[in-house]
């Protein structure tokens, strides 16, 4: 945490700032090390507390020559199902062996794909007055985190349900159509609808949280109002302003312990608020 002050004749103001990082790493899970698995993270030693794991999503198949050419993933795979990357395979204890593809998309090919946790965390507080005028805003932000955005992922995993428009206009229609959202087919039968980073985004954002302006009245003024010792009025709004990329409601969700940290089932968003008040003193 930094902060400065200074005093310029009739303006007088302070600057502070902080920031903080986390990291992390587990170094026991009992006696044998059993990783904890979910559908979205994976915990195990040597890696931080509820990593999000699951397949790399690179895209969709456009013709059968692709499909034919890419490792196996599903039985019924045609074009304009999800690509996912092949990874990994299996020695002959069972173990997963990284970066030796085995013509084969399967459990050992999830992969550790971000963090919930933020890389970045911090503020800027700033305070100035100036001839009975008075400003404070609180500008908060994170920076490096991703959301499993649960949201997103209902209103485009084709099952019987409401269907966003994005997904709706943009669906695979044919060759060279998308790139990115898969063919329409309820039966899912490639499971397009899989954890993957398809469904993760950046929870990066910039807030302002607090802004409050004022105006306190001098007193030469209120020496004309009888048994009037002090009056202040001001305007303030929290939550005025979020600048990020995230699709949800608000990027700033609750999040559910460690193991499924970064899952945004639709969490209430922060309002908005204005307020119009006066500190009058008698």
């Amino acid at each position: 945490m930094v902060s400065y002050r200074n005093l310029h004749g009739d303006l007088r103001y302070s600057i502070s700032a902080n920031a903080t990082t986390l990291r992390n790493e587990v170094t026991s899970l009992g006696k044998i090390n059993i990783p904890i698995d979910t559908y979205m993270s994976r915990t195990q030693v040597g890696e931080p507390v509820g990593e999000i794991y699951g397949w790399d999503f690179t895209g969709i198949f456009q013709n059968w020559d692709e499909v034919d050419a890419h490792a196996v993933q599903e039985p019924e795979t045609q074009p304009g199902d999800c690509i996912f990357r092949d990874m990994n395979s299996y020695d002959e204890a069972g173990n997963i062996v990284e970066g030796v593809p085995d013509g084969v998309v399967d459990d050992a090919d999830r992969m550790y794909l971000g963090s919930a946790l933020p890389k970045l965390t911090g503020g800027i507080n700033v305070t100035l007055d100036y001839k009975g005028f008075d400003l404070a805003i609180f500008i908060y932000g994170v920076y490096g985190n991703l959301i499993n955005n649960r949201i997103y992922w209902n209103l485009n995993n084709y099952k019987l349900g409401n269907y966003s428009m994005e997904t709706y206009e943009n669906y695979w229609r044919g060759e060279g159509t998308t790139n990115e959202y898969p063919r329409l087919v309820q039966t899912d039968p490639n499971l397009n609808e899989r954890m993957s980073a398809r469904w993760l985004q950046d929870g990066s954002y910039l807030r302002v949280q607090n802004l409050q302006i004022g105006y306190t009245f001098p007193a030469r003024v209120l020496q004309k109002i009888p048994g009037v010792q002090a009056l202040r009025i001001y305007v303030a709004s929290q939550n005025l302003l979020t600048l990020t990329s995230y699709e949800g409601f608000d990027p700033d969700i609750g999040n559910d312990g460690l193991f499924y940290r970064g899952q945004d089932d639709g969490s209430y968003p922060s309002p908005r608020t204005f307020m119009v008040g006066a500190k009058l003193t008698l």
